[in-house]
C-alpha cells in the first residue's frame, strides 16, 4: 500500500478530499467520525484547552486510525471486485 498523507488543521481541506486526491478509491466508513475528531482536536487547540504537544499526538493516533481503516476497506474493496 502506498504511504498516506492527511494534514489536519482549521484550513485544511477536509479527510476524505485529501484521500480522493490521494486515489484512495475505498474511503473507510468511519470517515465522518475521523472528521469530526480531526476537528475537534483543532477546536480544543485553538480554544487553548490542549496544547501543541497534545494536539500532535492526537492526531498522530488519529492518523495511525485513519491508515488502519483505509487499509481494511482496501482489502474489502479489492475482494469485492476480485472477480
Amino acid at each position: 500500500m502506498k504511504t498516506i498523507s492527511v494534514h489536519f488543521g482549521a484550513l485544511c481541506p477536509s479527510i476524505a478530499e485529501q484521500l480522493i486526491e490521494q486515489g484512495v478509491v475505498a474511503i473507510p466508513d468511519e470517515i465522518n467520525h475521523f472528521q469530526k475528531d480531526a476537528d475537534a482536536t483543532t477546536r480544543l487547540l485553538i480554544r487553548g484547552l490542549i496544547t501543541d504537544s497534545q494536539a500532535h499526538t492526537a492526531r498522530q493516533k488519529l492518523l495511525k486510525k485513519i491508515v488502519r481503516a483505509v487499509e481494511k476497506a482496501t482489502k474489502k474493496h479489492e475482494a469485492d471486485h476480485a472477480e
